[in-house]
């Protein structure tokens, strides 16, 4: 366990990537939103509420990825 403290792959693939990777999914969907509010002239509940369907449907489908990525033994 102390090795991996000091092994910096471990870092990248369980620290760093994870943290990177949702950033920029949240950064994307705070775009779209913004997108869609300003360029549509819709309102802001509007554009949550597309936004938060956008977000759900990539949450169910991550989900299920992960499921199969898991069941399947490729881990």
């Amino acid at each position: 366990m102390v090795s991996a403290v000091y092994n910096i792959s471990v870092w990248r693939m369980y620290i760093v990537a994870p943290l990177t990777e949702e950033l920029v999914f949240r950064a994307s969907h705070l775009k779209h939103s913004l997108e869609f509010y300003m360029q549509q002239n819709s309102s802001l509940l509007k554009a949550s509420m597309v936004v938060g369907f956008q977000l759900g449907y990539t949450v169910i489908f991550g989900s299920y990825a992960s499921f199969l990525f898991v069941r399947t033994g490729w881990s």
